[in-house]
Formats: structure tokens, sequence, C-alpha cells
């Protein structure tokens, strides 16, 4: 990461993996902070957890159990889109992370389903935390392109970048509702690199190696990573399988990386 910067972004915030990592930093510096994500199951999670309301949802049941799970998948299948009162929202946000975390791809009957046991590691009993690290985050449910644009042109902002993969397709994990099913295809190497080729400050992409996202990033900097992807991992552990697949990830900059930058992938 840059050594100094006052406005940190991330235009698809996902799990927010990174930012939770970073967040006691970032509020020592007193940097600004601003989350987003065209995703309304996202968006409306950090929402929850930021509000004054982030207990009803650390104070559901998160232990597995079988007939709750089937239970709350099959009321999640009811919100066909997003709802309009503060706690059917808080309701919806708790049976989509249920049903995702105790599932195998987030749908049908799981093979894995039996082994867990334990609460989802970022629910439950660490919200708390959580709900004090958003405390002045800047939340938005909006296009990437927008937040690139807006925060881009400031000079001293530091933007991270995880779009969806190319090799990937979201919605075999779990069905998308609107906006994110108009726009996936606004999410593509070409486009990102559009709206990346106007930022004034710095920014770093995280990408799958593929051929067709090294030619449209080939005229920034681009560091080779080896990871394992989660998802791919647990298939493989589901089915017997000795090692997870290792596999080439791109970090894309339009600043030189420093050796210890890759780790953070």
């Amino acid at each position: 990461m840059p050594e100094k910067f006052s406005v940190y972004v991330e235009p698809f915030v996902g799990a927010g993996h990174l930012f939770w990592a970073l967040a006691s930093r970032l509020h020592r510096y007193d940097v600004k902070i601003v989350l987003a994500d065209a995703d309304p199951i996202i968006y409306w999670t950090f929402r929850v957890i930021q509000s004054d309301d982030w207990g009803k949802l650390a104070s559901q049941a998160w232990k597995h159990n079988t007939g709750l799970w089937r239970e709350l998948k099959k009321r999640l299948t009811q919100y066909t889109e997003v709802p309009s009162e503060w706690n059917e929202i808080i309701d919806w946000i708790y049976c989509y992370h249920y049903v995702m975390f105790h599932s195998f791809l987030g749908h049908g009957d799981s093979p894995s389903l039996p082994h867990k046991s334990q609460s989802p590691p970022s629910l439950g009993p660490r919200l708390g935390l959580y709900h004090k690290l958003m405390h002045g985050v800047e939340l938005h449910m909006s296009d990437y392109r927008a937040l690139l644009w807006e925060y881009g042109r400031i000079t001293n902002s530091f933007l991270y970048l995880d779009p969806p993969y190319f090799n990937t397709n979201t919605e075999l994990y779990y069905k998308m509702l609107e906006p994110v099913r108009s726009r996936i295809d606004l999410v593509t190497p070409d486009e990102v690199r559009l709206a990346c080729s106007n930022i004034k400050g710095k920014f770093l992409l995280s990408y799958d190696d593929a051929k067709e996202v090294r030619n449209s990033f080939n005229d920034f900097y681009i560091n080779e990573i080896e990871t394992t992807y989660s998802i791919r991992a647990a298939v493989r552990k589901v089915y017997n399988k000795q090692s997870s697949k290792r596999t080439n990830e791109l970090l894309i900059s339009n600043y030189p990386l420093l050796t210890q930058e890759l780790l953070i992938a």
C-alpha cells in the first residue's frame, strides 16, 4: 500500500476482507473511508452492521442446525426484491448469511452441511467489533464507475478494486437481485480499465490471470501471485481431493508495488 493517503475507497467491497484488516489503522490515521457495492445484499449488510440495530443481527441463532437452515433457505427464496421495511431488511440479511455460511456454494442440499458447527466468523459474536470499525464509514450502493470518477480524481486517495473475476459466473453461487443483474456486463476488464484510466490517486486491482485481463491492463504495472481460491478449495475438500489447486492471480496498479505489498492477497 502507499505510505500516505487521506482517502481509502473500495468500489467492490464484497465481504470487505481488506477493509476489516486495515480498519483500525485507517481510523488511527484519520483516513476517510468510502465503501461501496452495487449488490444490495452487501450494501444493506454493512448498513445494518453500522446501525444501532446491529445487535438484532448479532442476537440471532448462528450455530448450525439443519432444520433451521432449511427453514431460512425457504424464507430467503421469498425475497425476490429488496425489502422496504427496516426489520425485514435485517431478517433478509440474517437469512442470506446463515444460508450462505452453512451451505455448499449457497444452494442445494449441502454435502458439507453436517460438518458445520460454529458461528460464521464474521457475524454473531464478533459483530460488536465490526460495528465499532464501521464508525464514520461512508457507504454507497452505486456503480463502481461513479465512485472512481468522484474519488479517483483526489490525488492523495488510495483505491482498492476487487471486481468479479473474468472467468467467474457469480450467479452460479447465488441469484442476483437488481441492480446487480442488469449491471454485471458493465464489469468487464475493458470497462474496468477504462474507469481506472482517469484515476489521479493510486489504485491496486486484484484480478484473475486471464489473457483478456492482461491485454486490457498492459500499460499498467502487473504482478503475478500464486493463490488458492476458497470456493475451489472447498469443492476439492468435499470430494476428498488431497490438495487445493494453486492458481495465478494478478495484482495490477498504477504505481510500482513493493515486495511486501504482494502479501495482501
